[in-house]
C-alpha cells in the first residue's frame, strides 16, 4: 500500500539514519584486491613434491619454469625407453621385420610374450615397448639395431651425449635396475623434448590402445600412462617402477600454444608421482602466460661489427613469463644478446652464424641459432688494405722510411754548405737596394 504524504515525512529521518550507517560500515571495510589476487598469489607459490627429483620444462623452447635436485642422478626404470624408441626410430626402417632372440624372450619384467622366432615389425615393437612397456619387445629392437643389448647401449649412451644428456649412463634399453644404469630429471627432460619433436614418436605415446596379435599373446596393447584419460590436454609420455628406482615418469600436456613437459623421479608412490605431475602442470598453465620474444622477421646484427653480417631466426619465438607479479612491480622485460660463432667470408644465406640468448630481465630463458639473413662475399679491399695484403708493408716502410730520413740529412746539410760560402754584400751597397 503506497505510503500518503504524512507516513514519507516520517520515514524520511530513519531513512537517512540507515544509509547513514550503511555507509560508515562500508568506511570501515578493508579494501581487498578480492579472491583473484588471493588465487594469483597461491599460484605463484612453487609446487611442493613428494618426488626426489622433478623439473617442469616449456617443451617448445626447453624453457625451465621448475626444478628440484635436477642434475641428481635417480634410476629411471622404463622411462628409459623414451631414449631406446628414437635411437631405434633414427637408426631403424620401421618396416624391417624383427625375428625374436631368445634372449629377448628371457627378459625380465613387463612383456607382451613374445616367443622365440616370432617376427614382428621394427613399428609393431616400439607400440609394444611404448604402450605396454614390453621388455621382451625393448631388447628385440635393441638386437635388431645395433647386434647386441651392449651395442645398442652404445649407441643410447652417445645420443645422449650429442643432446647433452651428459649426467646419465645407460646399459640397457629397457630400464631394468642396475647400479651403473642412471640419469637426472634435466637429462631426461632434453631427451624427451628431443623426441617429441619426432612425428612417429608422438604418434607412438598418445596412443591409448591398440589390438596385439601375438603368435603367443592375443589381446589389446593398453596404455600405462593414465594421464591420457585423466588429464586434458595430456600428450605422453611414458612411467617406469622398478624397487629400486621407485615411480619414475616423464609426461607432457598441451593447451592452447603452450605444451609443456613434466618429469618426476623416485616418487614414492604412484598415487604421489600422479599427484605430483598434475600439480607441476597445472603450476605451468595457470602461473605463466606466453608471451612474443623474437619476430623471424627480426634482425639482428654482431656487438661489435666485426663482421658485416644482418642475422635471424628460423621462426617466431615465444616465451613464458609469470602472470602475477607484486602490487605496482612491472613485469621484467625481454632482453636479447647476440654471440657470435668463428665465422669467415664469405657467408652463405641461411649458414648459422651466431646464438640469440633471451633473457627475462635477468634470468637467462633460452638460446638460439641465428643465420644469415642474406650471403656475404668478402669486403673489396681499400689500396692501403691491398699494400699491406701484398706482404712487403714491413721491410718496404724501413727502407722508405731511412731514404726520407736520409734525404733530409743530404738536404739540410747542403743548406748549411750554401749559407757558409756565400759572398756578403757591401753595406753602402745595401742601402742602395730598393
Amino acid at each position: 500500500m503506497p505510503l500518503n504524504d504524512a507516513q514519507k515525512r516520517r520515514f524520511t529521518p530513519w531513512r537517512r539514519f540507515v544509509c547513514g550507517l550503511l555507509l560508515l560500515a562500508i568506511g570501515w571495510l578493508p579494501i581487498t584486491d578480492g579472491p583473484t589476487a588471493a588465487a594469483a598469489e597461491e599460484t605463484m607459490q612453487p609446487p611442493s613434491l613428494s618426488s626426489a627429483g622433478a623439473l617442469l620444462m616449456d617443451l617448445d623452447t626447453g624453457q625451465i619454469l621448475y626444478e628440484k635436485q635436477a642434475d641428481q642422478p635417480f634410476y629411471p626404470a622404463s622411462i628409459t625407453k623414451i631414449l631406446t624408441a628414437i635411437v631405434a626410430i633414427e637408426n631403424g626402417d620401421l618396416d624391417d621385420v624383427v625375428t625374436v632372440s631368445e634372449n629377448a624372450v628371457r627378459a625380465d619384467g613387463t612383456r607382451v610374450y613374445l616367443v622365440p622366432g616370432e617376427q614382428k615389425t621394427l613399428r609393431e615393437l616400439l607400440y609394444a615397448m611404448m604402450v605396454n612397456s614390453g621388455n621382451d619387445a625393448a631388447v628385440a629392437i635393441a638386437e635388431h639395431i645395433a647386434g647386441s643389448v651392449e651395442a645398442f647401449a652404445q649407441l643410447m649412451n652417445q645420443k645422449a651425449a650429442d643432446l647433452g644428456a651428459t649426467h646419465s649412463h645407460f646399459v640397457n634399453p629397457s630400464g631394468l635396475h642396475d647400479d651403473n644404469h642412471y640419469t637426472t630429471a634435466y637429462d631426461m627432460a632434453i631427451i624427451a623434448q628431443y623426441a617429441m619433436r619426432n612425428p612417429v614418436f608422438r604418434e607412438i605415446v598418445q596412443t591409448k590402445t591398440m589390438p596385439w596379435n601375438g603368435d603367443e599373446w592375443q589381446s589389446q596393447l593398453v596404455n600405462h600412462n593414465r594421464l591420457l584419460w585423466q588429464y586434458e590436454g595430456a600428450t605422453g609420455i611414458k612411467n617406469g617402477y622398478t624397487s629400486k628406482a621407485k615411480q619414475t615418469f616423464v609426461a607432457t600436456a598441451k593447451k592452447g600454444e603452450t605444451e609443456l613437459l613434466a618429469v618426476c623421479l623416485q616418487a614414492p608412490s604412484q598415487a604421489a608421482m600422479y599427484n605430483d605431475l598434475i600439480t607441476l602442470l597445472n603450476y605451468g598453465f595457470e602461473a605463466y602466460e606466453a608471451v612474443p620474444a623474437v619476430s623471424k622477421n627480426d634482425r639482428f646484427y654482431p656487438p661489435d661489427r666485426s663482421v658485416e653480417v644482418a642475422m635471424r631466426t628460423s621462426r617466431d619465438i615465444r616465451i613464458l613469463r609469470p602472470i602475477y607479479t607484486s602490487e605496482g612491480e612491472e613485469p621484467p622485460a625481454v632482453v636479447t644478446k647476440v654471440v657470435m660463432d668463428d665465422v669467415q667470408y664469405p657467408i652463405h644465406k641461411g649458414q648459422q652464424v651466431g646464438q640469440l640468448h633471451i633473457s627475462l630481465g635477468n634470468k637467462p630463458i633460452v638460446q638460439a641459432p641465428l643465420y644469415a639473413a642474406e650471403a656475404v662475399v668478402p669486403p673489396t679491399p681499400t689500396k692501403q688494405e691491398e699494400f699491406t695484403a701484398s706482404g712487403a708493408p714491413l721491410w718496404l716502410a724501413v727502407a722508405l722510411a731511412a731514404l726520407a730520413g736520409l734525404g733530409w740529412v743530404v738536404v739540410y746539410r747542403q743548406k748549411r754548405v750554401l749559407r757558409r760560402w756565400k759572398v756578403p754584400v757591401p753595406l753602402d751597397r745595401k742601402n742602395t737596394i730598393h
